[in-house]
């Protein structure tokens, strides 16, 4: 059964997992990070697919990607049918979009031409963050335009959200030097 956020961030294993990710960081003796670190959040409506499979939670781990979806796609069935060649792994309406993505990467596209063909075969709303491990870059698209960014160019720090509200929330509980 799924629970609030709030409630998960509270839970020791949750801690515990986050301790040992920090614990895997390299700091300088300042206390500067030394390596660029990406970290993805997502809270989900469940839409379609039961939240109790990992599979059909975010984010949407593909064989050579990672994404994030806000949103709902409404034409799912019918994609899965047209592109019977990609792989459906979960239950979840996101998971088409980004195994789209990575077919269209795969043949050959590039990563904005791969998003125009996927943007131009979804019907429904989507907002998105995607990520290749071969590609050194942050892709970030929106048929809704419901995309917010802040960032601290001097740090580094780079924050988005599909929603405004939870965007400014974040921000007023973390104080960084931002410019937006």
């Amino acid at each position: 059964r799924g629970i609030t956020p709030s409630r998960m961030l509270n839970r020791g294993d949750y801690k515990k997992f986050i301790d040992l990710c920090l614990s895997q960081l390299n700091f300088s003796p300042d206390g500067q990070l030394l390596e660029p670190v990406m970290v993805f959040g997502h809270c989900r409506l469940v839409t379609n697919g039961a939240e109790v499979f990992s599979g059909n939670n975010q984010p949407i781990i593909g064989d050579n990607s990672i994404g994030l979806h806000n949103g709902i796609v409404s034409n799912e069935e019918s994609l899965w049918e047209r592109f019977s060649d990609i792989a459906r792994k979960s239950h979840v309406d996101s998971e088409v979009i980004f195994r789209l993505l990575e077919r269209q990467i795969s043949a050959g596209d590039s990563l904005q031409v791969a998003l125009k063909k996927t943007f131009d075969v979804i019907e429904g709303s989507a907002s998105i963050a995607f990520m290749r491990n071969d590609m050194d870059m942050l892709a970030l698209a929106t048929n809704t335009g419901s995309l917010y960014v802040t960032r601290a160019e001097e740090s580094g720090f780079f924050v988005f959200a599909s929603e405004q509200f939870f965007l400014s929330e974040f921000l007023k509980k973390n104080t960084f030097n931002l410019k937006t």
